[in-house]
């Protein structure tokens, strides 16, 4: 009777396609970073920035800029957020080059422990330029790039009301 060998060739393939198997796991897709800041949540965006695209990223001045005029506008508008009233938004974009967006979200809708925030205060036009620094200046912290256009913003949520500002 012939004795036959093991193919080594086709043994080392198995090999290679059983150690390969888990690298075809796939990939979470990246989340926005998430942390705790001053008694609220703050939300960066999930970007790289590596080519400093003014698509997606604004300069800190004109974002800064985008937060003095929208608070005004929101103070102006006499809009008040209150438990009763629903859950009302107050959105704008700002014609900055580029555009930046701006939105401030109520959740206290029913909620009887939120506060009723009438923003046409200056404590509370002072809140609102306040909150929206949290992601301006907490978000994107390192320009390793040197490029102007380094900044995407995020999102900071603190006592039922979320403050968000993006490139788009």
């Amino acid at each position: 009777m012939a004795r036959t060998t093991p193919n080594t060739s086709m043994l080392g393939f198995i090999a290679i396609l059983l150690s390969t198997a888990s690298i075809t796991t796939a990939i979470p897709a990246p989340v926005p970073s998430m942390s705790h800041l001053n008694g609220g949540t703050l939300a960066c965006g999930d970007r790289v920035n590596n080519d400093a695209n003014n698509q997606f990223f604004a300069t800190i001045a004109n974002m800064q800029t985008a937060t003095e005029s929208f608070c005004g506008g929101l103070s102006k508008s006499g809009t008040t957020f209150s438990p009763t009233a629903g859950i009302p938004n107050y959105t704008e974009a700002f014609g900055v080059l580029p555009d930046i967006h701006l939105k401030v979200s109520y959740l206290g809708g029913g909620n009887k422990n939120c506060p009723t925030i009438d923003w046409s205060s200056s404590a509370n036009l002072a809140l609102c330029k306040r909150s929206f620094q949290a992601p301006i200046n907490n978000c994107d912290t390192v320009n390793s790039a040197g490029k102007p256009n380094w900044k995407q913003g995020g999102s900071y949520q603190r006592d039922c009301i979320v403050y968000t500002i993006s490139r788009s």
